[in-house]
């Protein structure tokens, strides 16, 4: 969301663009890296960072991403991606 300093005309301000956090299931651990994050996250608009937490990284179920969308278009509720010498087909919720 943009920001505002308290001097701006509000309604000048634009909101078609958001930050969203994205999280990618049935990702398998070996593929639970930043560079995947910024691959799937390029596919979906435009990349913003890969949760590389400790426990996002290492310890959870999916991968968190943080992608800027257009919220102007319809938002997808699931995207099937193949990864490299993957033998499986992941989603993203």
């Amino acid at each position: 969301m943009a920001a505002a300093d308290g001097l701006l005309d509000l309604l000048t301000i634009s909101l078609q663009y958001q930050e969203f956090w994205v999280q990618v299931k049935s990702l398998p651990l070996v593929f639970m890296t930043r560079a995947i994050g910024k691959l799937i996250g390029e596919t979906l608009g435009n990349y913003v960072v890969t949760d590389q937490s400790r426990w996002s990284e290492c310890f959870s179920s999916f991968l968190r991403i943080r992608v800027l969308l257009d919220v102007s278009q319809a938002l997808r509720c699931w995207l099937a991606v193949r990864l490299p010498n993957a033998s499986k087909t992941v989603e993203w919720v």
